[in-house]
């Protein structure tokens, strides 16, 4: 079933531009200070049905990654970098190969947010990328 295919293909990616998964299933927060830098967490949302005919049906399958980042002596560098990562993500990502030939129709870039890692800690931020994924199911 392609909603197996999802979370792999996302953790894929990531991986293979540098990044290394923290995978708590839930808890994004209590990352280790040691593996903060370029460490990634992917966080599923409610799926949800779509158009179908006969065979095919549509899903949407909304997700969170946020990527972690530390070590910047000041905000704005950070700011720079995360625009320079969130470039190289949807790079990756967003490539159209990988909605060809698979069960995944679509990704949609739904919104993408730079945040600081806590409200005492400015130098370490998090790039919270919200995904859909579209996918094309046959329950024939």
């Amino acid at each position: 079933m392609s909603f197996a295919t999802v979370r792999p293909f996302l953790r894929n990616q990531f991986e293979s531009l540098g990044f290394r998964e923290w995978n708590d299933g839930f808890n994004f927060a209590n990352i280790p200070s040691n593996l903060l830098d370029k460490s990634f967490h992917i966080e599923s949302g409610p799926r949800s049905g779509g158009p179908a005919n006969q065979i095919d049906h549509d899903f949407s399958y909304p997700v969170v990654i946020r990527v972690f980042k530390k070590g910047f002596r000041y905000p704005g560098d950070a700011l720079d970098d995360a625009d320079a990562t969130i470039d190289t993500v949807y790079g990756a990502v967003l490539n159209p190969v990988n909605s060809l030939g698979t069960d995944i129709k679509d990704i949609v870039p739904d919104t993408v947010s730079t945040i600081q890692l806590g409200p005492t800690n400015d130098n370490a931020i998090i790039i919270e990328f919200n995904l859909t994924i579209i996918l094309i199911e046959c329950y024939a």
